[in-house]
């Protein structure tokens, strides 16, 4: 029975991987296909799908929303996917607004918005996430607020300021995507008038003048518009002329064009595509200035109707007119657009099928049955082979995860901070299989597994930032440099986080148990030293062809850069530690203790020297992350401490003692 325990543990976790891979089809709302649309965000193609985990992700850090629904009195809430909450913030925004999807943690921005702060079972409140109804009557005292904020230098917030300038970020992120296929204009307006941008005036006198209000019946306002934009821009030019003119006309027009101005916020994903498929993606449009260029007397886009159509179909809960209209204007961009349509297919399927999530949980199961098999090494065997087969199933799933965004992307795997830390943790798999199949004692399938989760996990909250395969910035934009000295530097850190937590695993299990004998310790040292000289190789390579990069980019091979410094620490300090062993200046403990050292090394060349927020480097800028990256440096220099402890305080070296004496 033991023998097939492994596979069959295996043929349960791919059940459990791809169980979700075909998309439900049933009588409702095809969500499937409504986020397949392609929008042009980011400076990039993406599906509608995308444009609402990514906006999820920023708002409440999951990729589902949260729906409260009163049943029988009771307040229950249940998770929307991505694609159903944008069609309701794009559609019917009224109720979106309701949603609790904003996560506020500040106690302090809680008290200022008037919020409750304790969780509500019987409202059905957690007190973290709130709707933008309950902030939407303090929103004057939040634009304040983060005015003020604003004007002070970042490393210099507080938390609560840290947390008003976020909150406002996601409101207005929150706008675009209500102003992302019809005008939903009241709050962006008045925001304006409270804080108007410079030369707005002679707008701000128009949205005075016209008073517009949200649309009760976007269709039919739509085709009023654009069946009326000959009469309307008659009147407009005779009242200029001052000759006679319809005054309902005009006056109805203003309304229309400061919605359509209101429409046209900064950073609006764009949702029209371009009249030519040939010109440049920046030739896609927002709605509002696709309406504008009707207004001017452009022939009005096809796909502005059948946005309305869609969002009319789901404001009176007709899924079935809202997929058949659906299927028609995806059949409308198929002929021009077949490319951008394919790729946001890709990319839905892609996130349908969330390979690093899955990864990250079998990485926890690879962990659980590589220390049960150290409790019983002799009888547990399967146990350690089940590990294995799990790791090399997870593995999977992060090399079909990279390299789908690799052709996504249309790049090398290393493109930011986000797929450096999921190669980061690919490359630690390999390693770690690697050195169990030289050394059968779980070791290297706990390695895996523990480098494969924590850098998953980084990744996942590196995402909270927003897209992660956004367009590149131009100094980066080269393939063949991110494809050789990105890569390869990645490797060099890569290996170093095994060298060190090898070393941890030395120091925890010597410290902890007795199981660390002679033979453990010589079989952990050379892991130790094999892969510090692995890492050695690759960051000294690495960062040699940064430098030359750098030199063909900017003009010079090397300026001191907190970035190159950290590169150049790291390749010194693993040098330094084979000097060390060479030697003879230390022995297994002293090696063990260095390669620990190095996991801070690498820590701050990988992250820190990027929250510096200085330097030519310096693309991830993350102040929130500091208090994780001193409590990380921490850790490791406790247990540096712990076993640099003379060996009589090692239960391990005691019980070694006692066998010989």
């Amino acid at each position: 029975m033991k023998k097939w325990l492994p596979w069959l543990i295996l043929a349960l976790f791919a059940v459990f991987t791809f169980k979700d891979l075909r998309p439900k089809r049933g009588g409702g709302f095809d969500w499937e296909e409504f986020g397949c649309i392609p929008v042009m965000a980011n400076g990039r193609f993406q599906p509608l799908d995308s444009l609402a985990r990514n906006a999820l992700l920023q708002l409440r850090e999951k990729a589902s929303a949260i729906s409260s629904t009163s049943m029988k009195g009771e307040n229950r809430q249940r998770s929307m996917p991505a694609s159903e909450w944008l069609a309701e913030v794009m559609f019917t925004p009224e109720i979106a607004e309701s949603r609790p999807n904003f996560r506020i943690d500040n106690l302090e921005l809680k008290q200022t918005l008037a919020l409750p702060v304790e969780p509500d079972e019987i409202k059905g409140a957690d007190g973290k996430h709130f709707s933008y109804a309950q902030i939407q009557p303090q929103l004057a005292a939040l634009q304040e607020q983060a005015r003020q904020a604003s004007e002070i230098k970042s490393e210099l917030q507080s938390p609560y300021q840290r947390s008003v300038l976020t909150l406002l970020k996601q409101i207005q992120l929150f706008w675009r995507l209500e102003n992302l296929a019809q005008p939903r204009v009241m709050d962006v307006l008045k925001a304006l008038q409270a804080a108007p941008p410079e030369g707005a005036k002679e707008f701000l006198q128009m949205v005075a003048d016209a008073q517009p209000a949200d649309p009760l019946d976007w269709p039919t306002e739509l085709n009023a518009f654009l069946n009326n934009t000959e009469v309307s821009r008659t009147a407009l030019l005779a009242s200029r002329e001052n000759k006679p003119f319809d005054e309902k006309v005009l006056n109805q027009f203003k309304r229309d064009l400061v919605r359509l101005e209101a429409m046209s916020m900064k950073g609006q994903p764009l949702l029209i595509p371009a009249d030519d498929p040939v010109k440049a993606p920046e030739a896609w449009r927002g709605t509002g200035d696709a309406l504008m260029s009707a207004a001017s007397g452009n022939s009005p886009h096809f796909a502005l109707r059948s946005l309305a159509v869609i969002g009319a179909a789901f404001r009176d809960h007709r899924p079935a007119d809202f997929n058949a209209a659906t299927a028609t204007y995806l059949g409308q961009l198929s002929p021009q657009f077949a490319a951008v349509k394919a790729k946001a297919a890709r990319e839905q399927y892609f996130n349908r099928l969330s390979p690093f999530t899955h990864a990250m949980v079998i990485y926890v199961a690879v962990g659980i049955f590589g220390l049960c098999f150290w409790f019983a090494p002799v009888s547990g065997e399967w146990l350690r082979r089940t590990a294995v087969f799990l790791c090399l199933f997870a593995l999977v799933l992060h090399t079909g995860g990279l390299l789908f965004r690799m052709i996504l992307e249309g790049r090398p795997p290393v493109t930011n901070l986000y797929s450096a830390a999921v190669f980061i943790g690919w490359a630690a798999c390999i390693l770690g299989l690697v050195l169990e199949s030289f050394w059968r004692n779980s070791i290297g399938v706990i390695v895996s597994s523990v480098i494969g989760f924590s850098t998953l996990l980084i990744a996942h909250h590196l995402a909270l930032a927003g897209d992660t395969m956004e367009m590149m910035r131009a100094v980066l934009d080269t393939n063949f440099w991110l494809a050789t000295h990105v890569v390869i530097v990645t490797l060099g850190y890569a290996s170093t986080y095994v060298a060190g937590f090898l070393a941890l695993v030395f120091v925890l299990r010597g410290m902890l148990s007795r199981s660390l004998d002679a033979d453990l310790r010589q079989s952990l040292a050379k892991m130790i030293y094999a892969i510090t000289c692995f890492a050695t190789l690759f960051s000294f390579v690495g960062t040699v062809l940064g430098g030359i990069w750098a030199d063909q980019s900017w003009g010079r091979f090397w300026g001191w850069d907190p970035k190159e410094n950290g590169a150049l620490i790291i390749v010194l300090w693993n040098v330094l530690i084979l000097h060390a062993r060479w030697g003879g200046m230390v022995r297994d403990r002293g090696l063990a203790l260095l390669a620990i050292f190095g996991n801070i090394v690498t820590t701050w060349s990988f992250f820190g020297t990027n929250m510096l927020g200085v330097g030519l480097h310096s693309y991830g800028f993350m102040d929130q992350e500091r208090i994780a990256l001193i409590a990380f440096v921490s850790s490791q220099l406790v247990i540096i401490l712990i076993g640099g402890l003379p060996t009589r305080f090692w239960p391990s070296y005691r019980a070694e003692s006692l066998q010989k004496g």
